[in-house]
Formats: structure tokens, C-alpha cells, sequence
């Protein structure tokens, strides 16, 4: 009997004494913040698409009076400044490849440099509405036309901004370059309307940007009302090679 109390007392003992196991709840994700570079950028004459990169490819230059654009790769980055090559994706010797371009911001104002002796084009930011569900980065893939049948290289750059994800489009082998305006999300597919910037590629179209659950990737869909065109693609997140 007195075995039996001895044990009980024990057993209160250690259960008076056993610590407590606070289980903390795993915190809820937070969008990452934007790189100081990130975002839709115009100086005269240019345009920039730049996001944090893929394979240090951190987005786009387009000049949409000389018809031509390069992927930026970044050979230097620092806090305020950062310097990258031109990879040439079409226009010819508009825009030059390997030539160096340095990105700066300067008491909050972002700008453009092209070389020794060039002075510092100031970058005005496009301030535009961009999508909750896109993830940036720089992606490309083939796309398949029908209705005629083709296909062609397709690369979008995804950039970080407070207002959400923005994104541009470029079609080398057209020789074309848009941005994207979003409209909406309708579940895992954020809408758009295409604004071609320069070349002949249909101005308007309707893309859809559907989110591959677990993969990274997105579906593109083009299409356009009255026009019997459609194109797809599977995007990755890659550059496409320069020219």
C-alpha cells in the first residue's frame, strides 16, 4: 500500500515538474521585398525591364527608336550602383553587344550610363498596377502560334514593385518588345493587355499568365478578339541566349 502511494506521489512529481512545450505557429509567408534596381524604368530613347536575375541576367534594355534589345548581365553589383553587359537579342548593331551599361541611384534617383565620357540619362519609374501572384525573375520559352501555325522565342522579365508584380515581354525573333498592363486575377491566372512598345506584333492582345502549382513556371496564353491567332507557351526561368 505504501508502494503504491510512494509510486503515485512520484508521478505527480515529475508531472508537476516536467516543462511546458510552447509550440510557436510557423509564421505566415511575406512577399520578398523589391531589389533597389527592381522594376519598369524610361530614360530618353530607353527602356528597362530589370528584376534580381536569373543566371545574373537581371532583365532587359530596349530602345524602342532604334528597333533593338539586350538582356543586362551583371558582371559588378554594390549597395547603390551596379555594371552590366549588353547581350544583344535582335536589332543588329543598334544595340551594341558587350558594351557596358552601369546602373546607379543617387540620393534616392535612379540612372543610366552607357560609357566613359556619357553623362547619366535620370530614370523616371512606371508606376504601374502589378499582379500578387507572379514570382520575378526572368523566364523564356518557345511559343506555339496557330491559326496561321508558327513559333518563336518568347522571354518575360517579372519585376518586384510596390504596387505587385509588373511584367514585359520581348519577341526576338519578331523583333518586337511590349509591356504587360495588368487587369486582374482571376484564381491562379493573372490577366493582361498587351502594350506593344515597338515592332509589328499585334498591339491589345489578351495574355493570360497561369501559375504551375509547385514548379515555378507559367503557362502564357495569347489571344486577341477577332483575330484567329492564338499562341501558347511554357515558360521557365531562364534567359534566352544572346544573338
Amino acid at each position: 500500500m505504501m508502494r503504491h502511494k510512494f509510486l503515485g506521489l512520484l508521478m505527480l512529481a515529475m508531472t508537476a515538474c516536467a516543462p511546458t512545450v510552447t509550440q510557436n505557429p510557423t509564421p505566415a509567408p511575406t512577399a520578398a521585398s523589391a531589389a533597389w534596381f527592381e522594376g519598369q524604368w524610361n530614360a530618353a530613347g530607353v527602356q528597362l525591364n530589370l528584376t534580381r536575375g536569373e543566371d545574373n541576367v537581371i532583365g532587359t534594355l530596349v530602345r524602342p527608336g532604334l528597333q533593338c534589345a539586350a538582356n543586362l548581365k551583371v558582371l559588378t553589383q554594390q549597395s547603390d550602383q551596379l555594371i552590366a553587359r549588353q547581350d544583344r537579342l535582335y536589332g543588329g548593331g543598334n544595340c551594341v553587344s558587350d558594351q557596358l551599361v552601369v546602373i546607379r541611384r543617387t540620393a534616392g534617383q535612379m540612372s543610366v550610363n552607357f560609357g566613359t565620357g556619357d553623362t547619366d540619362l535620370p530614370l523616371t519609374s512606371n508606376a504601374a498596377a502589378g499582379s500578387s501572384l507572379l514570382k520575378p525573375g526572368v523566364y523564356s520559352a518557345v511559343a506555339v502560334q496557330r491559326n496561321p501555325a508558327a513559333s518563336y522565342a518568347l522571354q518575360l522579365v517579372v519585376s518586384q514593385t510596390a504596387q505587385g508584380a509588373v511584367v514585359s515581354a520581348l519577341y526576338p525573333d519578331q523583333g518586337c518588345a511590349s509591356r504587360l498592363q495588368f487587369q486582374r486575377n482571376e484564381g491562379n491566372v493573372a490577366r493582361f493587355t498587351e502594350q506593344v512598345q515597338h515592332g509589328t506584333c499585334l498591339n491589345g492582345g489578351t495574355v493570360r499568365l497561369d501559375i504551375q502549382a509547385g514548379t515555378g513556371n507559367l503557362r502564357y496564353q495569347w489571344s486577341k478578339n477577332e483575330v484567329p491567332a492564338t499562341v501558347e507557351a511554357f515558360l521557365r526561368p531562364g534567359a534566352l541566349p544572346r544573338k
